[in-house]
């Protein structure tokens, strides 16, 4: 109802979800990768890496390859995240036939997007307006 054309969403919040929608609006499927705390918190039993802190870090100024460890968590996650959301958004382009409309919500989408080569539409409230449409629907 809102988007006319198939599309993917990904909303980057304490997860990251991943869905997928067709020509009929119908939803097709989708993933869940982790948040970034989720990952951070992964190293915890991992010998060298248990007791360092991962700040949050301005991702917008991350451009080289990392020096420092942490850097290089937040950098190998960022990489991680978007080679995956790319991988995602191609085999869904060939699986339907055109480039679906690609939608990002979530408060760590615009930081997260930042590193992607792929065109995105940021909806802020993306996931509200789609529960006024069903709401309004029955």
């Amino acid at each position: 109802n809102i988007i006319k054309k198939p599309f993917m969403v990904v909303d980057c919040g304490s997860a990251i979800s991943i869905d997928f929608v067709n020509f009929n609006a119908r939803h097709e499927g989708g993933y869940i990768l982790s948040g970034f705390e989720g990952y951070g918190n992964s190293f915890q039993h991992t010998h060298r890496l248990k007791n360092l802190k991962i700040k949050k870090i301005n991702l917008r100024t991350r451009k080289s390859i990392a020096k420092e460890t942490s850097d290089a968590l937040v950098k190998g996650y960022l990489f991680m995240v978007i080679s995956s959301i790319e991988r995602m958004y191609k085999e869904f382009a060939t699986n339907i036939g055109c480039k679906p409309n690609l939608i990002i919500t979530g408060p760590y989408s615009k930081e997260i997007f930042l590193h992607s080569s792929l065109k995105v539409k940021f909806e802020p409230d993306f996931v509200l307006k789609c529960l006024g449409v069903i709401s309004t629907e029955y």
